[in-house]
């Protein structure tokens, strides 16, 4: 896995490209030829963003919740107000930066895991600080390299994989309402745990009996759920080398980035969108052989 030198190319316009470092010396002199003095907002967005990070890693995502006192208790309550969560995202960028494209930069990332930067909390800019600080790797191979790497590491553990099954129904234990099976291709087999990655909404509706212990999630209650946005995908093979021209990732802003996001959120097909290309030559040529 390696460290790449810049993060991405963002494209705001024709002729207006910015190629984002991993280096923050370097990408201070970017942004101050884009507006002067704006390296200041930016960089304290960088840091009080990381510190909000620290909290949120130390005492909440790397701890153990067995009993409700684990997350309602005393401290919890006064590390939590640190993060300043009924901020949205877009407020706390704009209380930064006032430049439009650098306010872009900053707001984007939030459709990673699908969420409106206007409605999104402020802890999601955790994301674009991670990105800048700790820096984007590529693997090699791609994500199917990582794929067969965690294959491989599982397969190390004695871990059994079996492909090409269909997952018929999760066994819920009718007496202690806990999972503990799984039934596949027809046939039943038991487990001390089960744990189910599949989307929520499917799950329920799809692999749940009648008894599992969701009854709050009924197939009507499934149906009002607010979901993430999507995204349109295409995988294209083209007879030209870019690799030359074009980073690992690419974003190309749509000319009115807040009014794509709304049509976006709101159902609305657009007819300017924002695009992100992803260009697997340039980090393994191997990965787009010629022919």
């Amino acid at each position: 896995m390696n460290q790449l030198r810049y993060i991405y190319d963002v494209y705001f316009g024709k002729n207006d490209k910015m190629r984002v470092p991993m280096d923050l010396a370097e990408l201070q002199q970017i942004l101050e030829s884009i507006e002067l003095g704006t390296t200041h907002g930016f960089m304290s967005f960088l840091t009080d963003v990381y510190k909000h990070y620290e909290i949120t890693r130390y005492y909440f995502l790397e701890r153990t919740y067995r009993k409700p006192s684990d997350f309602f208790n005393f401290t919890s309550l006064i590390q939590g107000a640190k993060l300043k969560t009924l901020n949205n995202a877009d407020y706390l960028i704009d209380s930064y930066v006032d430049n439009e494209r650098i306010q872009k930069l900053l707001a984007f990332q939030m459709l990673y895991i699908g969420i409106n930067p206007k409605r999104g909390p402020s802890l999601c800019s955790i994301i674009p600080m991670i990105e800048m600080m700790f820096g984007v790797h590529f693997i090699k191979g791609g994500m199917y390299g990582m794929t067969q790497g965690l294959a491989d590491l599982n397969k190390d553990l004695g871990v059994d994989i079996h492909l090409n099954s269909t997952i018929d129904e999760i066994i819920i234990d009718p007496k202690y309402k806990r999972a503990d099976g799984i039934k596949v291709n027809g046939l039943v087999h038991r487990f001390d745990k089960v744990l189910c990655t599949a989307d929520f909404p499917y799950a329920a509706e799809r692999l749940m009996p009648a008894h599992a212990p969701i009854k709050k999630y009924k197939p009507h209650k499934i149906e009002q759920l607010d979901y993430s946005c999507s995204a349109f995908l295409m995988y294209v093979g083209i007879d030209k080398d870019v690799t030359n021209e074009m980073m690992l990732h690419n974003v190309i802003f749509s000319q009115h980035f807040r009014r794509n996001i709304d049509e976006i959120f709101g159902g609305k097909f657009s007819e300017d969108p924002s695009i992100y290309i992803y260009v697997p030559a340039v980090g393994n040529r191997n990965l787009a052989p010629e022919g």
